[in-house]
């Protein structure tokens, strides 16, 4: 197992984020990208200011370290000498009760145990790249893209979701026919 993240193994886990990313472009599309991009604000941004760009790298870096190493990778390793698949349960099993807390807050978020759980355990056992699972968690994150897009406009954040859902399809596509 190699840390480091190859092409084959970012495609990988960017294609399995393809139903995520259709819902995220359909609601675009039915809310429209001015609305949408609204929903994507951060709980904790009042107002956009240009110091949310960095502080919002940073957190969302750190918090996809965290998903794809700790949450995803280590319990991976943990369990899957039980098998693939008790690795893959396992891993999102220590995810789901982890990333949202839903034992002390009741928030549960079936999108983010499928995709950021499920989807990248599987991936990790298909690929072993924990930094292609961060890849596609910083491609994943709303917030974060409405930190860095809001300046551009709703059109910049709506042709960033129109982008992600078709290279997420081609990757698809590549790897799975």
């Amino acid at each position: 197992m190699g840390w480091g993240a190859k092409e084959d193994s970012v495609s990988h886990a960017i294609a399995l984020m393809l139903p995520l990313y259709a819902f995220s472009f359909t609601a675009m599309l039915y809310f429209g990208a001015d609305r949408f991009m609204d929903m994507a604000k951060p709980g904790f941004a009042g107002e956009w200011r240009p110091s949310l760009v960095p502080y919002a790298l940073l957190f969302w870096t750190l918090s996809g370290i965290l998903t794809a190493f700790f949450y995803d990778a280590v319990p991976y390793e943990l369990f899957s000498e039980r098998g693939r698949i008790a690795g893959i349960i396992g891993a999102t099993a220590v995810f789901a009760l982890n990333y949202n807390q839903p034992l002390t807050g009741g928030f549960w978020r079936p999108e983010d145990i499928v995709f950021f759980g499920a989807a990248f355990a599987y991936s990790y056992s298909v690929n072993g790249k924990p930094l292609a699972l961060v890849f596609a968690y910083l491609l994943s994150e709303l917030p974060l893209w409405w930190c860095l897009l809001y300046p551009l406009g709703a059109a910049a954040f709506a042709g960033y979701i129109t982008a992600r859902f078709l290279i997420s399809a081609y990757f698809l596509f590549r790897h799975f026919t």
